[in-house]
């Protein structure tokens, strides 16, 4: 993919892909949904998850997003970095918010709504992941050649 059509997967995806170090040793794999910052991808998550604890114990971690049904129209991006746990409530907030845009439109949450998002955000912290390495694919521009 080009460096715009990676920006514009990245913007219209919905559920990614983040795997960080189990205690344990073993990839700990779990489908997240995410908000875009500059070149940051923040999501939201319960402060005693699993996943908080893998994160704070080794910050590396791996992204995928990937769609398609069939060979030829699998698309995806993966990438690799470092994931910072963040406890900031109103970052909670805003994380919650730009992905319920995602899902629902860009149109401004109404004042119920973000008093959820305020109560949620108490229990969250957030995940920064800055990417270090990016890979994409896009089959389609294969042109039926494997």
């Amino acid at each position: 993919m080009t460096l715009a059509e990676r920006e514009d997967f990245l913007d219209k995806g919905r559920t990614l892909y983040l795997s960080s170090h189990g205690t344990d040793g073993f990839p700990h794999l779990v489908a997240m949904w995410y908000a875009r910052d500059g070149d940051r991808i923040l999501m939201t998550t319960y402060r005693k998850s699993q996943k908080v604890t893998n994160l704070l114990a080794n910050p590396r971690a791996a992204l995928l997003l990937e769609t398609g049904t069939t060979y030829d129209t699998l698309r995806g991006v993966f990438l690799r970095g470092h994931c910072e746990v963040l406890d900031v409530e109103a970052l909670a907030v805003r994380t919650l918010e730009g992905i319920r845009q995602r899902s629902d439109g860009p149109s401004q949450s109404s004042p119920e709504i973000l008093e959820g998002m305020r109560l949620q955000a108490k229990k969250r912290v957030v995940l920064a992941f800055r990417p270090e390495k990016i890979r994409t694919w896009d089959h389609a521009k294969l042109g039926g050649t494997y």
